[in-house]
C-alpha cells in the first residue's frame, strides 16, 4: 500500500484525469493553441488549503477504488500487447498497470501533463500531443480506446465530433471502454454538497472540480449517441466496482460502416 510520501507525490504528478475544453452546442471550438494555454496553466498550478486537501482524497480514491476498476475491464475487453489510445489521459495514475499489459499511446492536447505523464509510466508507453477533437493518428491504428472522466465535460455536439474521431482511428471491431459518470452518481452528489458548503455557506470562491456538461442521465441516450456515430452498445455498467462513480460504458465499432 502507497505510504504518505507516495500519496503527496501522486498528487505533485498527476491532480486529477485531464479534461478536454468544452463549447457550447453550436457554437465555435476555442483555438487550439488557447486550449493548450489553458491546460498546461491548469497542470502548472499548485493547490492548497482545501483545494490540495481534495486532490490528496482524489489520488488515494483513483489509486484504490479507480485503477482496479480499469485494469478489470481492460482485461476483460483487451488482449495483451494490443494497441489502445487512451484519449485525454492527464497524468496517467490510473495506467500504471495497463501500459504493462497493452501497448498504450497516450494523448493529451497538454505536453505539461504529457511529461507528468512520462514521469509516472516511463517508457512503457507513446505519448501524443492532441485534441481529442482532432486525433492526430490515421485511421484504424487502435484496437481499442478508452478515457475516464472526459466526455462529461463537453456538449452533445462535441461528444459526437469525438465519437466520430474515434470511429476513425479505431478498427472495424474495436471497442471503447468509457469511464463516464451519472449525474446522479455518488462522487457527484457529494461534490454538490462540497461546493454548496464551501461557496453558499462559507463563502469561498473555490471550485473542486471542472465543470460537467453532459453526465449520462440514460441508457438510451448514450445509445442514440453511439448509433449516430457507428458503434453499438456493448455493456453499460453502473454498480460498486468503482463505487457507483461511474457508468462504465463499452461499445464497438460496427464492422459493415466505413
Amino acid at each position: 500500500m502507497p505510504g504518505e510520501k507516495q500519496i503527496m507525490r501522486e498528487v505533485q504528478e498527476s491532480r486529477s484525469e485531464s479534461r478536454p475544453v468544452a463549447r457550447p452546442s453550436g457554437g465555435g471550438a476555442p483555438a487550439p493553441d488557447t486550449v493548450r494555454a489553458e491546460w498546461d496553466a491548469y497542470w502548472s498550478a499548485e493547490p492548497s488549503g482545501i483545494k490540495r486537501l481534495y486532490d490528496v482524497i482524489a489520488v488515494i480514491y483513483r489509486l484504490f477504488i479507480i485503477k482496479p476498476a480499469l485494469n478489470h475491464y481492460m482485461k476483460r475487453y483487451f488482449a495483451p500487447g494490443e494497441p489502445v489510445l487512451h484519449a485525454g489521459c492527464g497524468g496517467g495514475q490510473v495506467d500504471v498497470d495497463v501500459v504493462k499489459r497493452l501497448n498504450v499511446t497516450a494523448l493529451d492536447i497538454s505536453p505539461v501533463a504529457l511529461e507528468r505523464y512520462r514521469a509516472l509510466n516511463g517508457p512503457d508507453c507513446t505519448l501524443l500531443e492532441g485534441s481529442i477533437l482532432d486525433i492526430p493518428a490515421d485511421a484504424g491504428s487502435f484496437a481499442g480506446i478508452y478515457n475516464l472522466g472526459v466526455m462529461e465535460h463537453f456538449y452533445e455536439d462535441d461528444i459526437l465530433d469525438i465519437l466520430r474521431q474515434f470511429h476513425r482511428v479505431v478498427r472495424p471491431g474495436g471497442r471503447l471502454v468509457l469511464f463516464w459518470p451519472p449525474r446522479y452518481g455518488l462522487p457527484n452528489r457529494v461534490l454538490r454538497f462540497a461546493h454548496y458548503l464551501i461557496n453558499d455557506v462559507f463563502k469561498k470562491p473555490l471550485k473542486l472540480h471542472p465543470d460537467e456538461f453532459s453526465p449520462i442521465e440514460s441508457r438510451a441516450q448514450i445509445e442514440r449517441w453511439l448509433n449516430r456515430t457507428g458503434f453499438s452498445l456493448v455493456a453499460f455498467s453502473f454498480g460498486p466496482r468503482d463505487l457507483f462513480t461511474h457508468v462504465i460504458v463499452v461499445a464497438e465499432r460496427a464492422r459493415g460502416r466505413p
